[in-house]
């Protein structure tokens, strides 16, 4: 996998975006903090998908921001 900024302008229109997208987890917006913080550890994730009890997507956590507040 590579990251979406090293793609060249001039090839972004011939890739995937399934080709530079990241693994991510998808947590329950009930969950806590330290709970998603740990099984993003725990599955080494650095960005979780924060989901409503339809499986719409409410955000997204990451380790960097969290670490930072």
């Amino acid at each position: 996998m590579k990251s979406a900024l090293s793609v060249k302008p001039e090839q972004r229109s011939q890739i995937r975006v399934t080709e530079v997208m990241s693994d991510v987890i998808a947590v329950p917006e009930s969950r806590n903090l330290v709970s998603v913080m740990a099984d993003m550890r725990k599955e080494r994730k650095p960005i979780a998908i924060v989901v409503d009890e339809h499986g719409g997507t409410e955000g997204l956590v990451s380790v960097e921001e969290s670490l930072r507040k």
